[in-house]
């Protein structure tokens, strides 16, 4: 009997054990902002999330903060949103965002990204796609796509497609984050539809002035199950 409950209770020890390592953790990566000189002072951020974990997370919305060169908080944007915010473990999302810079650029001291947790959501099912930038005319600034060819490799017609597409440099830091949503398009079973997300001439012009070339494109494409 007392052999008995040993082992009911080493089982019991070991679940606990394996609950207790279930655990989803985000985990920032990656982040770089911008300024971008236009008619107005724009500050554009980027990000990268990963689930670090192993059991799947929802994302929250991400919190960005902006210091000066005294470190006292100038501006604070309370909803960056990823794409997408359900990850599985070893996943990954982009997150973005954009405001009007209060100061200028040479006045920014620090910028502070964080991202909690929201209640598990239903999961994402990840379409695969492969992605190509196109800097069309290095003369104009307003000819600048990424293009995403998606395939159904499912039985099923596919709506409602999220589509992220991501530029980064050779050393893999974000240089331009873009998302778009196919919720009128559907891609029948075993065919191919390609997805054009637009550039903005502000960030092509950028680009040029600094003579910043995107080295790597990446894309993800996503469906979020009722």
């Amino acid at each position: 009997m007392k052999k008995l409950g040993f082992m009911i209770l080493t089982v019991m020890l070991i679940l606990a054990c394996a609950f207790a390592l279930a655990d989803g953790k985000q985990k920032v990566v990656q982040k770089n902002y911008y300024v971008v000189e236009s008619y107005s002072n724009y500050f554009y951020f980027f990000a990268k999330v990963e689930n670090a974990g192993d059991a799947p997370i929802t994302l929250d919305t991400g919190m960005l903060v902006i210091f000066d060169q005294d470190d006292e908080i100038v501006q604070t944007e309370n909803y960056v949103y990823p794409y997408p915010r359900y990850l599985e473990p070893g996943e990954y999302a982009y997150a973005r965002d954009w405001t009007f810079l209060e100061i200028g650029a040479d006045d920014i001291g620090d910028v502070k990204f964080s991202i909690g947790l929201d209640r598990l959501r239903n999961p994402v099912t990840r379409i695969p796609c492969e992605a190509v930038y196109d800097a069309g005319d290095p003369l104009s600034k307003y000819d600048d796509y990424i293009y995403v060819t998606i395939a159904n490799t499912t039985d099923q017609t596919l709506f409602n497609l999220r589509v992220v597409g991501a530029l980064l440099d050779e050393e893999g830091n974000i240089l331009y984050v873009g998302q778009d949503s196919m919720s009128n398009l559907g891609i029948h079973a075993g065919s191919t539809v390609t997805a054009r997300l637009y550039i903005d001439s502000d960030f092509a012009e950028h680009f040029m002035n600094n003579r910043i070339v995107p080295a790597v494109v990446d894309a993800l494409v996503y469906i979020e199950e009722d």
